[in-house]
């Protein structure tokens, strides 16, 4: 070419050319960056990565009822991400150098992170437990270890001292929500066998979601189950009724000469209370086609974590010949072939169990029974009718126990209210022959709408004969049942005819009707002691002082006085005051009252009277002592009952004006204070060491 020509030629002047500009533009080039990851994405986009952090507590708040946890947690997850990043690069450049947004929010709040650990991690956090560990949680705090495995994630692995790398039974610790349950893949026992049949049951791909009562939040057992327990008020307990008929080939293995005896163990896995074993009473040395026909009786109450077992035993040595593992729920009732399966868990082609199977769920009249009487025979099981039995509801009554929210009650269609108040007041420790002191109130919002909710809830007393499902099927937007106790005193009977309707009238109420109801003041004036008011449902407490000294004829500054609610606890033993802020509504504080409550009246200098009172004492004594002194004059006179401000303490000779006209700026009892001061100034500072001595 002619630039190759040209560079040939002996006359170009070639040394002196300057080729540093030539190499910067060479080097400012982008080069092609030198692949050394050895990682396959393909293989690498299988693999679920968790990152492993110590295990400093448990959380129990939901990242979701705040959004300020939501802030701290997503820091802590660009905080968590940059360190991965550092130690996965393996230099000393870190992402703090490049200038990046997220670098400076790493470095703002690195240092706060150090100082306080966060307790509400990401979600790609796990904490690993010991064997020890995760049991001594289970036991001490069982409701606060499933609330923390609700938003967190937890994994617990046999203890050091299982040398003969044995396993515990993983249905305790997935009962309390542990999510990864790490067992000696070597030894193949029961537990293994447990964890394979978790995992078949949604074909083996690795995840299985958690039982409703932990995660659903409208179940009325959320944040309330504790798998230690023996009775579920909130669960459907059920009977399951196996018949085991007949078997094939139950023993794979050539039969020895004689052939040992076999027999056929049913057991039943689960949370505590659900665990039993129960075994066939003839042992059988026939190994080709066994006739059982023998009946199991078993209680489950958590059916949702109940594993059913089938072991065929050598009676002589009790080593399992075949066995199968399967969840309960997943055992389809009537006639079914149980295909079952060697020591090691693996499928035998022509070995099963012939069985039949049905589940009855617990009626109310069977929950009445003893505990053990559903284990035992009972030939006329079957021919019950089926009109005989009734089914249970679980019904929420709100104020039955002071330290729950709400009591679940086991009712039937056919209960009434005032079995339904005999049984809460059983749940409460009460005497039953106290229930006509105790009414059942339905509290429902107006309507299902955003706008209906914002509404107060309109509020009735249910007949003693009439059927709280009955009732509750006809609500018209979010409602409860809340149990009061009601007394003879004007403010139990204020709002007890301000709610109660009967079943004659059905008409509806008119707008102003609807729109208010009634409320007892006690300490209005002292020749009316209490005052009945129809206030609207909007009213503050400020309107209803307003109200009661209207009615009471004070012409005085409602804001001189507060409203002071005072509940009755223990039958009249604790009463309990509290002095409700000026915006506080009305009707929503009387419509949370669990007992007998009223309100008072009173000043807001009440509660500063009893410290004022020692300095008023001083006071006129200091004044009383200057009087005495012989150079002072007097013709002037002190009001000394009139600084006590009560006018039981003023003197009967002296007149005080009751009424003041509008826009008086000072009254009589300010200016005989007034003079007073003015007075006590010009007192000797002798006079004062002397008062003060």
């Amino acid at each position: 070419t002619p630039l190759r020509g040209q560079g040939k030629s002996p006359a170009a002047p070639q040394v002196d050319v300057d080729w540093s500009g030539y190499l910067d533009d060479e080097l400012s080039l982008p080069k092609a960056k030198k692949q050394s990851s050895q990682i396959a994405k393909e293989l690498s986009d299988l693999v679920i990565y968790v990152q492993a952090i110590k295990f400093r507590g448990l959380n129990t708040i939901s990242p979701n009822s705040s959004v300020r946890c939501k802030q701290r947690v997503a820091v802590v997850a660009a905080t968590t991400s940059s360190v991965m990043l550092k130690k996965g690069s393996g230099s000393s450049v870190t992402l703090a150098s490049s200038g990046s947004p997220g670098a400076s929010v790493v470095d703002s709040h690195s240092s706060h992170s150090k100082q306080r650990p966060n307790s509400n991690h990401p979600c790609y956090q796990t904490s690993s437990l010991n064997e020890n560990s995760a049991k001594k949680l289970c036991r001490k705090q069982p409701h606060a270890l499933v609330a923390h495995t609700e938003t967190q994630l937890v994994r617990t692995y046999p203890a050091g001292m299982r040398i003969d790398s044995s396993n515990f039974n993983p249905v305790i610790f997935w009962a309390f929500g542990i999510q990864m349950v790490a067992l000696n893949y070597q030894t193949d026992d029961a537990a293994s066998h447990l964890n394979a049949a978790m995992f078949e049951q949604n074909g083996r791909c690795g995840y299985v979601p958690k039982p409703p009562v932990m995660r659903d939040r409208a179940h009325m057992m959320y944040r309330r189950f504790n798998p230690w327990e023996k009775e579920f008020d909130g669960l459907h307990s059920s009977h399951l009724i196996l018949n085991l008929i007949s078997g094939q080939y139950c023993c794979p293995i050539a039969p020895t000469t004689p052939p040992a005896p076999i027999v056929v163990e049913v057991e039943l896995v689960g949370i505590p209370v659900d665990c039993s074993k129960q075994r066939i009473k003839n042992p059988t040395r026939n190994y080709v086609n066994p006739v059982f026909n023998e009946t199991f009786f078993f209680k489950v109450m958590f059916r949702d974590l109940a594993f059913l077992r089938f072991n065929v035993l050598d009676q002589s040595t009790n080593h399992i010949l075949t066995q199968r593992v399967m969840p309960l729920k997943c055992l389809r009732p009537g006639y079914r072939h149980v295909r079952l399966r060697s020591a090691q868990n693996q499928p035998l082609p022509l070995s099963s169990l012939f069985v039949c199977s049905r589940t009855e769920e617990e009626s109310l009249d069977g929950a009445r029974e003893a505990r053990g009487a559903i284990q035992e025979v009972r030939p006329d099981a079957s021919t019950l009718l089926p009109g005989v039995k009734r089914r249970m509801f679980f019904l929420m009554v709100y104020g039955v126990v002071p330290d729950e929210p709400y009591t679940i009650l086991k009712i039937t269609q056919e209960s009434t209210t005032h079995e339904v108040i005999l049984q809460a007041l059983t749940k409460a420790g009460v005497a039953t022959e106290r229930a006509g002191d105790y009414v059942l109130v339905e509290e429902v919002a107006r309507g299902w709408g955003g706008r209906e909710k914002d509404m107060p809830a309109s509020q009735r007393v249910l007949d003693p004969q009439e059927r709280p499902l009955q009732a509750q099927a006809q609500w018209q937007g979010v409602g409860k049942f809340l149990l009061k106790r009601l007394g003879d005193d004007p403010s139990s009977r204020a709002w007890l005819s301000s709610i109660r309707s009967t079943r004659n009238v059905k008409q509806a109420r008119t707008w102003d009707e609807a729109d208010n109801f009634l409320v007892c003041v006690y300490n209005v004036s002292p020749e009316i002691p209490y005052a009945i008011l129809k206030v609207p449902l909007s009213a503050c407490a400020q309107d209803v002082l307003a109200q009661a000294l209207v009615k009471a004829r004070r012409l005085e500054d409602p804001v001189r006085f507060v409203l002071v609610e005072e509940l009755e606890w223990q039958n009249g033993g604790n009463r309990v005051q509290r002095v409700l802020p000026d915006e506080e509504n009305i009707f929503r504080t009387q419509a949370h009252w669990q007992t007998i409550g009223r309100f008072i009246l009173k000043e807001r200098e009440v509660r500063k009277s009893g410290t004022l009172r020692p300095a008023l004492d001083r006071l006129s004594k200091g004044l009383s002592a200057t009087l005495s002194d012989p150079t002072t004059t007097a013709k002037a006179k002190f009001p000394l009952s009139g600084l006590g401000r009560r006018a039981s303490s003023r003197e009967p000779g002296t007149t005080q004006r009751e009424v003041h006209s509008e826009g008086e700026t000072l009254s009589d009892d300010d200016g005989d204070l007034r003079t007073a001061v003015a007075r006590l100034k010009r007192v000797s500072l002798r006079k004062l060491k002397v008062w003060k001595s």
